[in-house]
């Protein structure tokens, strides 16, 4: 092998392990060509720059390495492809045709952003060395796009995610972090407002699908930079000193996002538990699912339960009110009051609302729901819990009202009071429960739960 000394480590370390035709060509390789042999395998790897590389080459070094791991996925993607997969995945698409719409549309989303390159997906704002735990749990730097988003190793820069095109990007959440020492801030980007079950089935449909992005930040960290950009893509970094509150960059970095972002707030609903020091009031309550902890964020849009993996309930996949023998969407069980479960309530598929409001109809057609059990919460926040279902209900089911898209920061306003709130105070109950408001699985409805509401409720009334 030529001696090419540490300036082609990375030529010297692979050669050897290439088959041995390709291998003995190699070695034959001029100096010269080995050089840049060496350069390219740096450049593809997402190696730094050679050191006394021209400087033409090293100020585009990082753009052009960013695409190249574009190229690079789809080539993998292209040659690991064969004709079984696609029987299989043609079979699917006659089997399931709803799910596997949804999911070439996503998958199509991907691949444009997949083929994006610099010239037309310049970088607009980079928050740097964040802790992200979704889609990959390690420090990486996050940078949004014209059209993508892209996580990125903080010292090479090389590409750590497949870009995610920014039109997959559902909701968006800025939340304060609860059971921190310090103020820290948790930021939430969604593609559904429900995650892929646990099951394998579920989880092979759903890979082409893009994964939540999570990440966290201290409220005033030690220090941290952030990377603007200019119209050509000019990178300007700033390094903010010591005791510099992170929540205006990430606003910066949220609202360059084609969603609505959405901030918790204590006009919608304040928790009966003390925050944080320093923070007055929290919008959300502490709970179980199963054994994970986590919080319900209360928002005038729906619910966000920000556990392992995240789960939105909007008001319009909510089981709304109906007649006698129904259970409204949000309610409360306890059976000592020092506990409580949440039990929330979600409308399975579309169009379902819209049928069972048509007067035209005879018969209401079934509501397939599902119902979802938050357990441990403190039994101080029933009543804020019930006050917020009262002031929402009238909105939970209603599928004709579309929901809020708009680009920006979501402000929070406070709720107009239910004009019939009085007169249905007693449609809303807190039920009485063997488990003691123990952490519970998800459970389908049963009518037999809401029949036993009502007796509870008549003979309540009773007495």
């Amino acid at each position: 092998m030529p001696n090419a000394g540490i300036d082609a480590l990375f030529f010297n370390s692979l050669a050897p392990s290439a088959p041995s035709p390709l291998r003995n060509q190699l070695l034959a390789l001029p100096h010269d060509t080995l050089l840049t042999v060496d350069t390219l395998l740096r450049f593809v790897l997402g190696a730094q720059c050679p050191e006394d590389a021209p400087q033409a080459l090293r100020s585009s070094w990082t753009a052009a390495q960013q695409e190249v791991a574009q190229r690079v996925h789809q080539l993998k993607d292209n040659n690991l492809s064969s004709d079984s997969e696609h029987d299989s995945r043609k079979r699917a698409r006659d089997d399931e045709p709803v799910t596997n719409a949804k999911r070439a549309k996503t998958s199509q989303d991907n691949d444009t952003a997949a083929s994006s390159t610099i010239a037309n997906d310049l970088p607009l704002f980079t928050l740097h060395a964040l802790s992200l735990t979704s889609p990959i749990r390690k420090k990486a730097d996050i940078t949004v796009h014209e059209h993508t988003l892209r996580i990125t190793h903080p010292s090479t820069h090389a590409t750590e995610h497949l870009p995610i095109a920014l039109s997959v990007i559902r909701r968006a959440f800025l939340l304060p972090t609860r059971g921190k020492t310090k103020q820290h801030w948790s930021i939430i980007l969604m593609p559904s407002d429900v995650p892929t079950s646990g099951s394998k089935a579920a989880k092979e449909q759903a890979k082409d699908e893009a994964p939540p992005i999570v990440f966290g930040v201290d409220a005033t960290p030690n220090t941290f930079s952030t990377t603007g950009y200019g119209p050509d893509g000019t990178p300007q970094t700033t390094t903010h000193p010591k005791g510099t509150p992170v929540v205006s960059s990430l606003r910066s970095f949220l609202e360059r996002l084609s969603v609505r972002v959405l901030e918790p707030s204590t006009d919608i609903f304040r928790s009966a538990i003390p925050g944080n020091a320093g923070v007055d009031g929290v919008a959300g309550v502490e709970a179980y699912r199963g054994a994970k902890p986590g919080t319900l964020w209360f928002f005038s849009e729906g619910v966000l339960w920000d556990g392992r993996p995240a789960e939105f309930f909007a008001l319009r996949d909510l089981a709304r009110n109906g007649s006698a023998g129904e259970v409204e969407g949000v309610r409360t069980i306890s059976a000592t009051g020092r506990t409580c479960s949440v039990i929330l309530r979600r409308i399975e598929g579309e169009g379902v609302a819209e049928a069972a409001e048509d007067d035209a109809e005879d018969e209401e057609p079934e509501e397939r729901t599902v119902d979802v059990d938050f357990g441990m919460v403190d039994g101080k926040e029933q009543e804020g819990i019930t006050r917020w279902a009262r002031q929402h209900r009238h909105l939970f089911g209603k599928r004709d009202v579309p929901p809020a898209e708009d680009k920006g920061k979501g402000k929070a306003v406070a709720p107009v009071a239910d004009e019939a709130s009085d007169e249905e105070d007693s449609d809303f109950v807190d039920e009485a429960s063997s488990d003691g408001g123990s952490a519970t699985s998800d459970s389908e409805s049963e009518s037999g739960d809401a029949q036993s509401v009502e007796e509870g409720d008549a003979q309540a009334s009773d007495d």
